[in-house]
């Protein structure tokens, strides 16, 4: 096996300057439904005599997450990156969310970045393949 993507229902909750970004209005439901990149891998030695899986990858999930945005009513691809591949995700569009610390339980910086995709725009990379 080369690689894989998997997927999986997901919401974000964002504030009104970045509901606006997507023309959504301040008075819209706060959580905006999402389609998730659950897990991305690409073996390391197919990584290493090729390139572009990855981007391929997330490729499939963002069309197929766009072919039912009317069904399910998703506007966005999401994905919780580890920081070692936030710059993939970056180079490909996607903008992390703002990430409300959990003072109660004195939640500490996570692991991942929490990181998004407009569903209703067209990344050059989509355009391109």
């Amino acid at each position: 096996m080369a690689g894989y993507v998997a997927i999986l229902n997901d919401a974000v909750v964002l504030k009104t300057p970045d509901k606006k970004k997507l023309s959504l209005s301040h008075d819209d439901h706060p959580e905006v439904p999402a389609v998730k990149v659950a897990r991305l891998a690409v073996a390391t030695r197919f990584r290493e005599a090729y390139t572009g899986l990855g981007t391929l990858l997330i490729r499939f999930a963002f069309d197929l997450a766009r072919a039912h945005t009317v069904e399910i009513g998703c506007r966005l691809l999401t994905v919780d990156a580890y920081r070692t591949s936030v710059g993939f995700y970056e180079r490909l569009g996607f903008v992390r969310n703002k990430r409300t610390r959990d003072t109660a339980s004195g939640e500490t910086e996570s692991d991942t970045i929490s990181m998004r995709l407009d569903l209703a725009s067209t990344p050059d990379w989509v355009s391109a393949t």
